[in-house]
């Protein structure tokens, strides 16, 4: 499959970038706030092509709903708590990152452009695949139930005129989507529940770490019962 949904060859350089641009690696002149001084931790970067890299700073990205492309944020109708005008602040943020590098870094965003449409599932490959070490082989096998349903489109916007390289019966089509949603479920409360004990970089300061200890003792079996149901899940797959 892979020679079919590679992107073209502009996006397919190999490129250097650094995966963890949060605050505590960049470190500002100061004498001149607007110019970066230095940049720290690089010991975990490697060479690969440009689509396989691209993607928000971590200092820029959130998880927030984000409106991407030349779409102004939008306030929210409940703009009076303060948790909401920091969702909206840190969507401004992203949102002057993507525009900025839409006109300083065009081929990187041109790049994202790509490889997040939702309505090709090729373009969600790489990722599900570089993350199935983690999350098992769950999610991938629903993506390839989605190409092979989708293949005919597929095949039709890049001028192909080839039968899709996979192939399910109906029967392992339907097992596959019954484990998926299983799985799907029980892996968004488990991370929700663990986003919330220790936030979304996974570790706590020291002056919130007795809090954060409680909360896990008073999680353990919740969060037991739900990594039990994935392993079992992954047994069976």
């Amino acid at each position: 499959m892979l020679p079919y949904i590679l992107p073209t060859n502009d996006l397919l350089r190999p490129v250097l970038l650094h995966h963890d641009l949060h605050a505590e690696n960049i470190f500002i002149d100061d004498a001149d706030p607007s110019k970066v001084f230095s940049i720290i931790d690089w010991q975990a970067l490697y060479a690969s092509p440009l689509f396989l890299q691209a993607r928000f700073p971590s200092v820029f990205d959130s998880d927030d709903p984000y409106p991407w492309g030349a779409v102004q944020p939008k306030r929210p109708e409940n703009f009076d708590t303060r948790q909401v005008e920091e969702t909206l602040d840190r969507i401004r943020l992203k949102k002057f990152y993507e525009l900025a590098t839409r006109k300083f870094n065009p081929l990187l965003v041109k790049v994202m452009d790509a490889m997040r449409r939702d309505d090709d599932p090729t373009t969600f490959i790489f990722y599900i695949v570089g993350q199935s070490s983690i999350n098992g082989p769950i999610p991938l096998q629903e993506l390839l139930v989605q190409i092979h349903e989708k293949w005919y489109y597929l095949s039709t916007q890049r001028g192909l005129s080839i039968p899709c390289p996979i192939s399910s019966s109906r029967e392992d089509i339907d097992r596959t989507r019954r484990q998926a949603n299983t799985w799907a479920d029980a892996y968004n409360e488990f991370d929700s529940l663990r986003t919330q004990l220790l936030g979304y970089d996974g570790w706590v300061s020291h002056e919130e770490y007795e809090e954060a200890k409680r909360r896990w003792e008073d999680s353990r079996t919740t969060l037991e019962s739900l990594r039990q149901k994935l392993e079992q899940l992954l047994r069976y797959v």
